[in-house]
C-alpha cells in the first residue's frame, strides 16, 4: 500500500513536471516567434519606424516651444 501511494506520487510529479517543462516550452516559443516578427519588422521598416519615434518625442517638445 505504502509502495503504491509513493508510485503515484512519483508518477504524479513526472507529470506536473512535464506539464511544466511543456508550458515553459510554449512560452518559449511565443516569445521566440514575437522576437522574430519584431525584428523583421524593425529590419524592413526600419526607416520609416525610426521617423515615426523621432516624430513622436519631438511633437510635443515643438508644440512646448
Amino acid at each position: 500500500m505504502v509502495i503504491e501511494n509513493v508510485a503515484l506520487f512519483i508518477i504524479s510529479l513526472r507529470s506536473l513536471f512535464d506539464v511544466f517543462v511543456i508550458e515553459l516550452s510554449l512560452i518559449f516559443h511565443v516569445v521566440l516567434i514575437c522576437s522574430s516578427v519584431v525584428s523583421t519588422i524593425l529590419a524592413r521598416y526600419q526607416d520609416d519606424f525610426l521617423f515615426c519615434v523621432c516624430y513622436l518625442f519631438l511633437l510635443p517638445v515643438m508644440y512646448t516651444v
